[in-house]
């Protein structure tokens, strides 16, 4: 009773390979499976060199959006406490940030520093350490 929909299906291929070889083609019900860059799988997007670039920039985005509330927040005039804060912090940039570090943790540090940037300016901003 289980059925694929070859219009929501996509391939990608996984490969470290530098030089050019062929991409291979596969086919569902007799339509071709379309070749993509990345893939968004349980909230997690796969790049094909599997490193993780394309998803630490997402999470570096959305973590920046949730950074730029709590800046907000922590203004002098609304009188937000630290305590306030840092339960924002963990429930919104935490949870995101810690959110498949399973899988993407492998990642190069170059790219996992993307995150800690964030992490810290967010921190920084709950304590009052301008």
């Amino acid at each position: 009773g289980f059925r694929f929909s070859s219009t929501k299906t996509i391939m990608v291929h996984f490969c470290s390979q530098r030089n050019i070889h062929k991409e291979p083609v596969l086919t569902l019900n007799g339509q071709p499976i379309p070749l993509v860059e990345q893939a968004k799988f349980l909230g997690v997007w796969f790049d094909r060199k599997l490193n993780f670039k394309y998803h630490i920039g997402y999470v570096r985005n959305k973590c920046q959006r949730a950074l730029n509330l709590l800046r907000t927040l922590a203004h002098f005039n609304l009188g937000v406490d630290r305590k306030t804060l840092l339960k924002l912090f963990r429930s919104i940039i935490r949870s995101t940030i810690d959110y498949g570090s399973v899988v993407y943790g492998s990642a190069r540090p170059s790219y996992l520093k993307r995150l800690g940037v964030v992490q810290n300016g967010a921190l920084r901003t709950c304590l009052g350490a301008f």
